[in-house]
């Protein structure tokens, strides 16, 4: 009877420590998923603040650009800037050295109905014989008309684009007029990079008679004449920003609607069970 209790109270007793040991087990692999959890957790928001900031320092690089074009079109007067002209401008850039991403910096002319014929007629005698306005859609409006962008070569397919024929476009000039700061526009197809479907936009800046920003909305309506710009290519843009491709899944989009936030870029670069960074 002494040997059975004995045995009952080692049983017991193994049965206890073998618990305690699965406790002690679970509790050690719970406590490092966690840490392990708060590790990657800390690095993505460390790598999503990196890569935040280096965005927003392109974008406040071609800025840079758009001022530059804004110097000239003001330098030469509102009427009298040519092709030639504004080719001697681009000569002392490197756009692909000074500003990855864009595929060029231009000037768009707002263009009356009424005095689309009188334009026209002007920009073929001075400085593009074949000039003619195309659209993307229907626009019975005013409109925004590509004159000039370098390099011309690669952006031929832009040149004379109404940019008020397509939403998109239009809504971001709009917006930078009505504003007197840069804007950017939704994703959109550009015409001289169609294979890259809804993975660009434009950047625009607006320029006005009075040179310095008006007061009001109304005045800047009555005072611009039109934009400087440079066409940007989503993955060009972010190209060389120490994106780490084994870390990182990258989702772009545009949150103008917030309701309707509008993807242009998805970069998948690590297993599917961690979140994306987003950056808005």
């Amino acid at each position: 009877m002494h040997v059975s209790m004995s045995y009952k109270n080692a049983s017991k007793l193994g049965l206890f420590i073998l618990l305690i040991g699965v406790t002690l087990s679970a509790v050690a692999a719970w406590w490092v998923q966690r840490t392990n959890t708060q590790t990657i957790a800390q690095a993505l928001q460390e790598n999503t603040e990196q890569i935040s900031a280096n965005i927003i320092n392109r974008m406040t690089l071609y800025q840079y650009g758009l001022r530059g074009v804004l110097g000239t079109i003001v330098a030469a007067g509102e009427h009298n800037i040519s092709r030639a002209g504004f080719g001697r401008y681009s000569l002392i850039r490197d756009v692909d050295q000074e500003f990855p991403g864009a595929r060029g910096f231009g000037f768009i002319r707002r263009v009356a109905r009424a005095d689309e014929v009188n334009f026209l007629t002007r920009v073929r005698q001075h400085s593009w014989p074949d000039f003619t306005i195309h659209q993307l859609g229907p626009n019975n409006g005013e409109r925004y008309v590509i004159e000039y962008i370098e390099p011309v070569e690669r952006n031929q397919a832009s040149i004379g684009l109404d940019v008020a024929s397509e939403s998109h476009r239009k809504q971001a000039a709009d917006a930078a007029l009505l504003s007197g700061k840069v804007r950017l526009s939704a994703p959109i197809t550009l015409v001289q990079a169609e294979g890259k479907t809804s993975q660009s936009f434009l950047i625009l800046l607006p320029i006005y008679r009075t040179i310095s920003v008006p007061k009001t909305e109304t005045e800047r309506l009555s005072a611009g004449y039109g934009w400087s710009f440079a066409p940007l290519v989503t993955n060009e843009v972010l190209a060389g920003l120490a994106l780490n491709h084994k870390m990182t899944k990258l989702l772009l989009s545009d949150v103008t609607q917030a309701s309707d936030p509008i993807p242009f870029l998805k970069l998948s670069m690590m297993p599917r069970h961690y979140p994306p960074i987003t950056i808005k």
